[in-house]
């Protein structure tokens, strides 16, 4: 294709969408497209022709020309051997051109529809787009998702969760980075709490990451009635629990008197090296729960961890009120 002035090689049948080697090869002045209203000839331009020269655009990164095709008429989501404009730029890691796709109306990657369809929830039970990408760790997708204006408080799936909470739960860090960063919600109150999930699976660069963002560390959780700290020691997470207790997390937080505490899930699931951190740390070696006021020592007794039993004894805990 030559047009007036320069030559201007629109790169035939996009080849060089498929061969790295020819896209790098590629002259600056072979992707500047003089945009006309028509050709010298007369003849307007088709949309076939506008559709292929915003994928040329797209594999190279060019954000003016993209978007000056665009606004003269180019199909944001025209497709080319399956792939549209937005499958390119995704690939390629181009986000300021996958933006000015998505603001010029793109709504296809792949199968993924987005636009209206961006949160929609296919099926009791099932995920939204970002929760979905969110609990694979897929951070690109998941930026593409929030770039996309994905809701990032949506909650779906099984847990009622959100895609920052599974991100969590599932030790995901460059995605909860991604989302924090984004304005999700760190200390959601129910259903859903990002945090909580951390200490629980024993994810200590997550629970760094929120704990520098702010989250509560001595957040009651419901309905499990639990705080950061009993979660990681229920765990045995010991790096977690170090976190935690630096944090100014209370050893000694309860709900209610009738909940245990950190000291007493540590000293029941036998994970003395906790123990003894609580221990150091303050925790109340007398506090009871349940119905009965069971004590930490007289749980540790009961199943057998000698180990916890004579560290208990030895800060001079008692097995009785």
């Amino acid at each position: 294709m030559t047009l007036g002035g320069p030559v201007v090689l629109l790169c035939p049948d996009l080849k060089c969408l498929e061969d790295d080697s020819q896209l790098r090869g590629l002259a600056d002045v072979q992707l500047d497209l003089i945009l006309l209203n028509s050709l010298p000839d007369g003849q307007h331009f088709k949309p076939r022709l506008l559709g292929e020269a915003l994928h040329c655009f797209c594999a190279f990164g060019r954000v003016d020309p993209a978007n000056a095709l665009l606004a003269r008429g180019a199909d944001p989501d025209f497709r080319h051997k399956g792939k549209t404009p937005l499958d390119v730029a995704f690939q390629r890691r181009w986000w300021d051109v996958a933006q000015v796709l998505i603001d010029g109306g793109a709504t296809k990657i792949g199968k993924v529809e987005l636009g209206k369809y961006i949160d929609q929830v296919p099926k009791a039970g099932g995920n939204t787009l970002l929760y979905q990408a969110a609990q694979e760790g897929d951070v690109q997708m998941s930026r593409l998702l929030l770039m996309a204006g994905a809701d990032k408080e949506k909650a779906s799936g099984v847990d009622y969760d959100t895609p920052l909470g599974v991100a969590c739960s599932k030790g995901h860090l460059q995605t909860a980075q991604l989302l924090l960063a984004a304005g999700a919600n760190k200390d959601k109150p129910v259903g859903s709490e990002p945090l909580q999930r951390a200490c629980r699976n024993g994810h200590a660069a997550i629970v760094s990451l929120l704990l520098s963002a702010g989250a509560d560390k001595d957040q009651v959780f419901r309905p499990h009635l639990c705080t950061p700290l009993s979660c990681a020691c229920e765990g045995g997470h010991v790096e977690v629990v170090n976190l935690l207790l630096y944090s100014g997390a209370s050893p000694d937080k309860v709900c209610n008197s009738r909940e245990p505490g950190a000291l007493y899930v540590a000293a029941e699931s036998g994970h003395a090296d906790i123990v003894g951190l609580l221990l150091r740390a303050g925790a109340n070696r007398q506090q009871a729960c349940g119905f009965d006021y069971d004590m930490p020592l007289k749980a540790a007794s009961r199943l057998g961890h000698r180990d916890v039993v004579e560290l208990l004894k030895a800060a001079r805990a008692e097995s009785r009120t």
